[in-house]
């Protein structure tokens, strides 16, 4: 081709599982944390949000369906 093309280098995102989203959320929001998704539908009806981490590495926190 003849444009080369940028890719980032090293980690992108990383998920952590919790009980309860919306609760949790919550806590974060009112210790200013900022939240790049606001809890919502995820795959597989998960529950999903994304806040970003200082060194720009997303955080993605999960709540799994029940069953």
């Amino acid at each position: 081709p003849d444009e080369l093309v940028q890719v980032n280098a090293g980690l992108h995102h990383f998920g952590i599982q919790v009980d309860d989203l919306n609760t949790f959320a919550e806590g974060l929001e009112r210790a200013g944390v900022e939240f790049t998704k606001k809890p919502g539908p995820g795959l597989l009806g998960s529950t999903t949000a994304f806040i970003k981490a200082p060194d720009g590495v997303l955080i993605e926190l999960v709540e799994e369906p029940a069953g």
